[in-house]
């Protein structure tokens, strides 16, 4: 995957903080673009369940269901990072729509429950997997300019991976793009804390701020899909962390506000940012082409 020289690469980077032409802002700019997308594939995948799920956890069990076959709900739980109770709730959800059914027992075990997809929950899931194709294919700009930010970084890649025709590939790497992507955002929550509840929505705020000099609430609110409640909610909690500052004086009314970040904020979007280099080669393998 990576070029002979590029752990000799690797060591060598020198992170400077964003703002200065530096590896750190080419890397900033993946994340927030990988954001971006990843927001638009979800509104995607949403228009195509209906109002039948919460999130996109019900995707991910089902395909693990398809891959994999019949498993017990600890296994899915842990597959899909959820509690106990929380797997409980989803797979009712699931059994509610008819996507899937509880059967057993369990190998030996009298007492034990498996979960089986139902034919209409393959069907749904080849929707789900063909709506996230027809989002990549129409991201084909955004792609290329990925390609570059990881030619920059260090990293061998070549041309965009198209669909193979094979569903089970297909579907494996869905699967596997979750799964480094959540490894990826949780980063996020090793630097803001285990008291923010959006550790993703904090960086992409705090790294709009950052590069646009100020944004207004109503831009962040497009940024991330949020209600003006929703994004008054995330700008009281960064503020309340003190890495943004809300003031007024915009326009011509002077009633406007707008979000600007402190020294605090730019320290820690630059931690945030770096502590993701770790997943990018896995995450990059899956996107190109060696």
């Amino acid at each position: 995957m990576t070029r002979p020289h590029a752990d000799r690469r690797r060591a060598q980077r020198t992170f400077r903080p964003v703002g200065e032409g530096s590896l750190l802002e080419l890397l900033g700019t993946f994340l927030a673009e990988l954001r971006e997308f990843s927001l638009d594939l979800t509104e995607l995948v949403d228009l195509v369940q209906g109002d039948r799920f919460s999130s996109n956890a019900e995707v991910l069990v089902l395909i693990t269901l398809d891959l994999d076959g019949p498993r017990r709900p600890s296994a899915l739980a842990r597959a899909a990072g959820l509690t106990t109770g929380g797997m409980t709730n989803l797979l009712d959800r699931l059994e509610a729509a008819a996507l899937v059914r509880r059967a057993g027992p369990v190998g030996g075990d009298r007492r034990g429950v498996k979960i089986e997809v139902t034919e209409a929950g393959t069907a749904f899931i080849d929707l789900v997997a063909r709506s996230v194709s027809i989002a990549f294919s129409l991201a084909a700009a955004t792609m290329e300019r990925w390609r570059d930010i990881f030619h920059a970084l260090g990293y061998d890649v070549g041309e965009l991976r198209t669909s193979p025709g094979d569903r089970r590939s297909d579907l494996e790497r869905i699967r596997a793009l979750a799964a480094i992507g959540a490894g990826m955002w949780s980063s996020f929550g090793d630097v803001f804390g285990p008291d923010d509840p959006q550790p993703v929505s904090t960086f992409h705020v705090l790294w709009i701020v950052q590069r646009d000099g100020g944004a207004r609430p109503r831009r962040i609110a497009a940024a991330e899909h949020l209600s003006s409640a929703g994004t008054s909610d995330l700008l009281k909690r960064l503020e309340g962390a003190g890495l943004i500052e809300r003031g007024r004086g915009i326009g011509r009314d002077g009633r406007a506000v707008t979000v600007t970040i402190t020294d605090d904020g730019r320290r820690s979007l630059d931690a945030a940012i770096q502590a993701t280099e770790s997943t990018l080669e896995r995450f990059a393998a899956l996107l190109f082409l060696a």
